[in-house]
């Protein structure tokens, strides 16, 4: 999760633009992510959405926690069919 502003600790993401497996390039927007206000956040680099990791309605996500992954070849999608992601938060 990308930060919104040099306050913002964490966010919510309102809804996905895209799904798995759709094709992305930079500037592309993935989805719209929330703290007060709605932003769009675009993609940063070329390839597929292979994993969603947190989609529509998800709340509270941390900046820095990975919400989505990509990967530069289609062959590459399968490998995360089944991918579960785990997240561990230090204190």
């Amino acid at each position: 999760m990308p930060s919104l502003s040099p306050t913002i600790t964490e966010a919510n993401i309102a809804r996905c633009l895209k799904k798995e497996g759709d094709q992305v390039a930079p500037g592309e927007v993935l989805c719209e992510e929330t703290d007060k206000g709605t932003v769009e956040m675009e993609c940063m680099e070329e390839g597929y959405l292979a994993k969603i990791i947190h989609g529509d309605g998800a709340k509270e996500i941390q900046v820095g926690e990975v919400i989505a992954i990509n990967v530069e070849d289609k062959a590459d999608l399968d490998k995360f069919k089944y991918f579960i992601y785990l997240s561990f938060i230090h204190e």
